[in-house]
């Protein structure tokens, strides 16, 4: 039996590598280096979302890390782009808040995100990008209970370590239809994504003290999660 790797860091060319795949995004600049992507950056990945399983779980905490599932694919989806640069320039991971959420597209799920570019390395928690489904079970939910989000996003750790805001979509200008226009919440039901990240040192990542980092932020993250997987499920 092939003994498990255990995370013990990313190699520091890997900031390296994705400021050079940024100038270099075609297939033969990859395979010239893919040795590198497959054994430092991927295989590493994995390594690390396999700690972090048996971490979540030993704390009792619901977050999914699966290797097969929570790492971003480096190739892009270029069918539909007018964009047709053959690769992400970033490292990313998801760990669904839930198993319900792992069986959800990433790009919906209640989670935590992991990203390394080679300009900045965050995480981040929340609901990223929301179908029009669960975007409607979300405002009911901030409808009636927006005091809660409201106390939860001013929980003092939150705003420490996660004081950036998520906006990947431009918020509707006037609240949506049903809504009283002067609802108190007005600013939450105009939002289509919800969540916040924060920064880390980029020397983090090149230690297994990342593992601890991830955890730290995960902890802080649940009730804010909770909040949001409660609406959808």
């Amino acid at each position: 039996m092939a003994k498990k790797n255990i995370f013990e860091g990313f190699a520091p060319k890997i900031i390296d590598f994705f400021a050079d795949l940024e100038q270099n995004n075609k297939k033969e600049w990859f395979d010239e280096n893919r040795p590198f992507y497959e054994k430092d950056i991927r295989d590493t990945g994995k390594s690390l979302i396999s700690d972090m399983a048996l971490i979540f779980a030993n704390e009792g905490l619901p977050y999914v890390a699966d290797p097969k599932k929570s790492l971003f694919r480096i190739n892009r989806d270029i069918r539909f782009s007018n964009n047709k640069e053959p690769y992400k320039t970033n490292l990313g991971m998801f760990f669904p808040y839930s198993l319900n959420q792992a069986s959800t597209k990433k790009s919906s799920a209640v989670g935590l995100y992991f990203h390394i570019d080679h300009t900045q390395i965050f995480i981040a928690g929340g609901v990223p990008g929301v179908d029009p489904e669960k975007l409607k079970l979300i405002r009911e939910k901030i409808a009636e209970d927006y005091d809660e989000l409201n106390e939860l996003s001013a929980i003092p750790e939150i705003k420490k370590y996660f004081p950036k805001v998520i906006e990947l979509s431009t918020p509707l200008k006037t609240v949506p239809r049903g809504y009283d226009k002067d609802h108190p919440a007005a600013d939450w039901l105009k939002k289509k994504d919800y969540g916040y990240y924060g920064e880390i040192e980029q020397s983090e990542i090149f230690s297994a003290e990342l593992k601890e980092t991830l955890l730290h932020r995960a902890k802080i993250m649940v009730p804010f999660l909770e909040y949001f997987r409660t609406a959808v499920e």
